[in-house]
């Protein structure tokens, strides 16, 4: 067969992308083979430096969803809507309920709310969170991790950012750019999103002796207006922190947190469809004191909580219809609750020249008073309009 240099040519690209294809191989295959060793043990690590170049909704619960293929966030969220909701998040197909959140080592999990934290630590005072899940091996703990930002990672800050509304009547006509396409096909314009007036910031001011850092003051706050299909104006949510990191150097590589928060919504059940009447006012208030240390030889974590939340509802009477519901949430009953917690761990670490061992302890205190609130504590149900049945909660448990 007669081989021209045009017939060559044309089969130069392909030549090309053989060649190509066989070199990534090459350069691919003991990299793919690394990494085929990587176990769910390993820890999936999200630092402070990318949260400065990824998009996140400034939570942890939005952050775990985007970048942790096994997490399922369960509250719908965009940039970080569900911030101000209390966070529902699965992991490998495990409950909500059975995720447990540790701040420098110690577990900070609410004892009364299975699967979420006592504090939700903003974005802005974490150097990182990770991810550990079925970690078995030494003094491993499973579950989420935050770690706060030491008073010498830190510096005089301050930023403050709000949504703006772009597009829609007031810039672009309708169907161009619109946020809210939804209301496009006939859903109500009030349908979820933030209302104008919504804000988000953080200051933080760093406290040096002797040209030293040793006092960190982070506060971080947002006000959140948020529309839903059931209420008649937006919803006013939201959240104050104020964290304290210190470096006593009591030990080398210590560190001590104290941090309070408040945290409200004015309409809790509307994520779930309740009738405006049927939603709730809550309001938390958290304390939590934390302390780690790590070295060659040692580690240990301290941390003690005490969190008062209030639920009041916004009607005279706690109802529900089995028909008109569109999610056939949980009642949330009215009530009032006090939780504290004391938990810590320390270990010892003794190198061999065979292994190293690792030996140590765990524990944990918890306590909670709960008191529904009557007349909310008595939940009358309907079918088709007519009375279905009754069911009265316990006043204190």
């Amino acid at each position: 067969m007669k081989t021209t240099f045009l017939s060559a040519w044309r089969h130069l690209p392909i030549a090309l992308v053989l060649a190509c294809v066989t070199g990534l191989y090459a350069e691919e295959t003991p990299a793919t083979a690394e990494a085929a060793e990587v176990s769910l043990a390993q820890d999936w690590r999200f630092t402070a430096a990318d949260s400065k170049e990824l998009p996140h909704g400034n939570h942890v619960g939005g952050l775990l969803e985007s970048y942790f293929q096994p997490a399922i966030l369960s509250n719908p969220d965009t940039a970080g809507f569900a911030r101000a909701e209390n966070v529902q998040i699965a992991m490998l197909g495990e409950s909500t309920r059975w995720q447990r959140w540790y701040l420098g080592g110690a577990n900070i999990s609410h004892p009364g709310r299975p699967g979420e934290p006592l504090i939700y630590m903003p974005l802005s005072m974490l150097s990182a969170v990770s991810a550990q899940k079925y970690a078995v091996a030494n003094t491993a703990k499973n579950g989420i991790h935050l770690s706060a930002l030491p008073a010498d990672e830190q510096r005089n800050t301050v930023q403050l950012s709000m949504p703006l509304q772009i597009g829609g009547i007031g810039f672009i006509p309708r169907k161009t750019a619109d946020r809210e396409p939804a209301s496009d096909w006939g859903a109500p314009e009030s349908s979820r999103g933030f209302a104008a007036a919504s804000a988000e910031g953080f200051a933080t001011y760093v406290i040096r002796a002797a040209e030293k850092p040793i006092v960190a003051l982070t506060a971080d706050a947002y006000y959140a207006r948020r529309n839903f299909n059931n209420l008649a104006k937006a919803e006013n949510a939201g959240e104050f922190t104020l964290l304290g990191a210190i470096k006593p150097e009591w030990i080398k590589g210590d560190q001590l947190n104290l941090l309070v928060q408040g945290r409200g919504r004015g309409n809790l059940g509307s994520e779930y469809y309740f009738p405006e009447s049927q939603t709730l006012q809550s309001n938390q208030l958290s304390l939590l004191g934390q302390y780690n240390f790590s070295s060659d030889k040692a580690e240990g974590a301290l941390a003690f909580g005490y969190s008062y939340r209030t639920l009041s509802l916004r009607g005279n009477e706690l109802t529900r219809s089995l028909t008109d519901q569109l999610i056939m949430a949980p009642a949330i009953v009215p009530k009032t609750s006090h939780t504290a917690f004391i938990d810590g761990s320390g270990f010892k670490k003794t190198k061999f020249d065979i292994a190293d061992i690792e030996y140590g302890i765990n524990s944990r205190f918890e306590w909670e008073r709960v008191a529904e609130t009557p007349p909310g504590n008595r939940l009358n149900e309907t079918l088709f309009a007519a009375a279905y049945g009754a069911t009265v909660f316990d006043r204190a448990s």
